[in-house]
């Protein structure tokens, strides 16, 4: 324990020594001015460390020109492209260790002057070196050097030719170019000022793509490709026992193929014809093509598009369930089926819920529409109108409860009457006089009591009422 506590406290004494000796600038130094811009940023070493993260910007907080970048044990930074001139310059070094955590050592700054001598080498940018599949059609792009007045730019198909492009541009692009397909190019970049050109500029290269373009056209002066051009809509939608289930398509190419895309990421081929049957919901790829002949070659030039494809049908309606709300009465609508449906109260705004509230009494129309375009279903339902409470005194007024007599309900209605805790107390003859608060011939008291009327195939209408003595 002894031991591990000493090991601890030398640990911990090595980070307070190491705070004590962040490292100073020493080329250039902390607060110099009219630095050039092509200088290398060193600094004095710090024993004890791992090694050194350097964060250069042109702002505090800024990391435009170096973005902590490891250093490792290095004590110095050239950046390739130099520093921009009349700026200030910061510059930030954070100490790491193997262990524990890193210190993050004081700003230090600079400032630089303007911009003499032979400028930086740069670097392709747009495409980059090495990069493949470029279009046939490109412009070459390049980092700026602060400094440079101008590019000298060759390209050759070969290394240190020049048979595709050699000229001389003053931004840091050319103009659009036309590449060979399946070939290699050799680009050599080389800024230059009044002082004379960059020495030592590496030459980097790229691979075009398979000659489908896209190529400029000299006469109207924009890009074509030789594939074909795609015009085919995100998803197909198709309704359950429609026998017109072939789709075609409409553009213009040499050849078609569909495949149906697994789960597993896999690919079956369905069809290589311009139409195809979809049996199936699921996601699809669409591909179509041209057959090109180049040099002896021939190849395919194709254009692709994924989709879906989804199976609707018309809804069925299982049930309408109506219920008392405090300012008017609630409809729901049962429906079965596979599709995606919406709905309406006599053929109004539709919406996605099939829920209504403070629905005034009357017979409603009920719409119910797939939203694929499979169909609407209908059905009427009757909004009962019904007392709110009824007093069986005998006095011939209001002794008797029954739904409206406007409700139209068909005789295969059933009306049951509840206590509050569910027990069943009557079922009437929604055509008879109604009922007249007994239970088994016995009186019951003053409350208030629930009601069910059930129209099979058609709603379902639940609400309470008061029964005053």
């Amino acid at each position: 324990m002894k031991k591990e506590l000493c090991q601890l406290l030398l640990l911990l004494c090595g980070y307070l020594t190491t705070a004590q000796t962040c490292p100073a600038l020493n080329g250039p130094l902390e607060g110099d001015s009219n630095v050039p811009v092509n200088t290398s940023i060193s600094w004095n070493p710090t024993t004890g460390i791992q090694g050194y993260f350097l964060t250069v910007g042109t702002a505090l907080g800024l990391r435009d020109i170096v973005d902590r970048k490891d250093m490792g044990l290095d004590t110095f930074y050239t950046p390739p492209l130099g520093l921009p001139e009349n700026t200030t310059i910061y510059v930030k070094i954070t100490l790491y260790f193997s262990v524990g955590p890193v210190i993050a050592c004081s700003v230090q700054e600079f400032t630089t002057g303007a911009a003499d001598g032979a400028p930086n080498c740069t670097a392709l940018t747009s495409p980059a070196n090495g990069a493949t599949n470029v279009p046939l059609a490109s412009h070459l792009e390049w980092a700026a050097v602060p400094n440079a007045i101008g590019y000298r730019v060759s390209v050759g198909t070969s290394p240190m030719a020049n048979d595709v492009l050699d000229g001389t541009f003053s931004a840091n692009t050319t103009s659009l170019i036309n590449f060979a397909p399946n070939s290699t190019f050799h680009v050599t970049l080389v800024p230059f000022n009044s002082h004379g050109d960059a020495l030592g500029c590496l030459q980097e290269s790229f691979s075009t793509s398979e000659g489908c373009g896209p190529f400029l056209d000299p006469i109207s002066g924009e890009q074509r490709l030789l594939s074909p051009e795609i015009n085919f809509p995100d998803q197909i939608k198709r309704c359950l026992g429609d026998i017109a289930g072939t789709v075609t398509t409409n553009d213009l190419a040499d050849g078609f193929r569909w495949y149906k895309l697994e789960d597993d990421g896999t690919e079956t081929l369905i069809s290589n014809a311009a139409e195809v049957d979809f049996l199936e919901e699921g996601r699809y790829r669409y591909e179509a093509f041209n057959t090109i002949e180049q040099g002896g070659n021939i190849f395919e030039c194709s254009d692709s598009k994924e989709f879906t494809v989804v199976f609707s049908e018309m809804a069925t309606i299982t049930g309408v369930t109506v219920s008392e709300l405090q300012n008017g009465m609630r409809i729901e609508i049962q429906v079965t089926g596979t599709g995606a449906y919406e709905y309406s109260l006599d053929n109004g705004n539709y919406q996605n819920d099939p829920i209504f509230e403070n629905v005034s009494p009357g017979v409603l129309m009920v719409y119910v529409r797939d939203k694929n375009g499979c169909g609407v279903q209908t059905v009427q339902v009757g909004v009962l109108g019904y007392p709110r409470f009824f007093s069986p005194n005998g006095d011939s007024i209001n002794d008797y409860w029954q739904v409206g007599s406007d409700s139209n309900l068909t005789e295969n209605t059933t009306v049951s009457i509840y206590d509050r805790y569910g027990k069943l107390l009557k079922q009437l003859d929604p055509n008879g006089a109604g009922w007249d608060g007994t239970y088994k011939n016995t009186p019951l008291p003053a409350s208030d009591y629930w009601f069910r009327v059930v129209v099979p195939g058609h709603m379902e209408f639940k609400g309470h009422f008061a029964l005053k003595r």
